[in-house]
């Protein structure tokens, strides 16, 4: 099974994103959390249903997400950074699984907090909506994710193929003038966690790579 989360509603930081330059950014927060995210991956996969980390970088703009779960609770942390600044979503959500027809669905329901560099902090209330479906030539995996914090929102629409090969189409944006669509194809190594990850975006004409950790 994959699964996706985005607490960060994408790797966007509002209309600043539009203008960002080359030479942003720095590796060392991601990278931490990296280290992080391998520490749970390996040493803690009896304690845990799953741990989901995912860090993507594009020429102006770097973003990563570590989510956690254990029962019907999720822990998830996510930052990105642009020209000049970054952001913190932090959020616990507790999960119900619900059925339409023959369509299994799971609802996601928990606080946020938002830290914006310099000093800014924001709270709000996050909700999603996820589905896995197993097909004939694989699997297929929606996601639907809104958040209070500038009326954020994140669609995925994931087609994972038996060979490994996956391919996503997003749409993220929030009310601070943020929008863009995702086009990614994600490669999951045989019988292990990893995968790699290329995509492009839309509106910001930029391609990006990345790598994930999904022991779900």
């Amino acid at each position: 099974m994959t699964r996706r989360t985005d607490c960060g509603m994408g790797n966007g930081a509002g209309a600043q994103e539009r203008r960002l330059t080359r030479g942003m950014g720095t590796w060392g927060a991601p990278l931490a959390a990296l280290s992080i995210a391998g520490a749970v991956a390996v040493a803690m996969p009896a304690r845990a249903d799953g741990t989901f980390f995912q860090l993507d970088r594009s020429r102006t703009a770097t973003g990563g997400v570590l989510a956690v779960q254990r029962g019907r609770v999720q822990f998830a942390l996510s930052r990105s950074d642009w020209n000049g600044g970054f952001h913190w979503v932090g959020r616990v959500s507790w999960r119900f699984p619900i059925q339409f027809g023959s369509v299994p669905v799971t609802l996601s329901l928990g606080p946020a907090v938002q830290y914006s560099h310099p000093s800014a902090w924001r709270g709000g209330l996050s909700v999603a909506a996820e589905s896995y479906n197993p097909t004939s030539w694989g699997s297929l995996y929606l996601l639907s994710d809104l958040s209070t914090i500038d009326a954020g929102y994140f669609f995925l629409a994931q087609f994972n193929h038996k060979s490994g090969v996956s391919l996503e189409l997003a749409a993220v944006g929030n009310n601070a003038h943020y929008a863009d669509r995702t086009v990614t194809l994600d490669y999951r190594f045989p019988n292990t966690p990893y995968s790699l990850r290329l995509g492009r975006k839309l509106q910001a004409r930029e391609t990006y790579i990345g790598f994930s950790i999904n022991t779900f």
